[in-house]
């Protein structure tokens, strides 16, 4: 049930998992968060596209690229 909970989630969710994912590198605190000062960081998109190409080949990341941005900008 996981898995298939986990695999829909790339389809039918905001891209949060994937941003998850990609946030989990050392930190030194154990509340781990990921701001919008974060992705504005240079080169914080062009590193998630590169993370979505490598470990999500299937994915469609100029629409997850899209749907975060929605977010960020709370443009609908």
């Amino acid at each position: 049930m996981y898995q298939k909970l986990w695999y829909n989630s790339f389809y039918y969710s905001p891209p949060y998992l994937m941003l998850c994912v990609f946030n989990e590198k050392p930190q030194q605190m154990l509340l781990k968060v990921f701001t919008v000062m974060d992705w504005e960081q240079l080169g914080t998109k062009g590193n998630f596209f590169d993370f979505l190409k490598k470990y999500y080949p299937n994915s469609n990341v100029d629409e997850i690229l899209k749907a975060i941005n929605k977010y960020v900008t709370n443009k609908n």
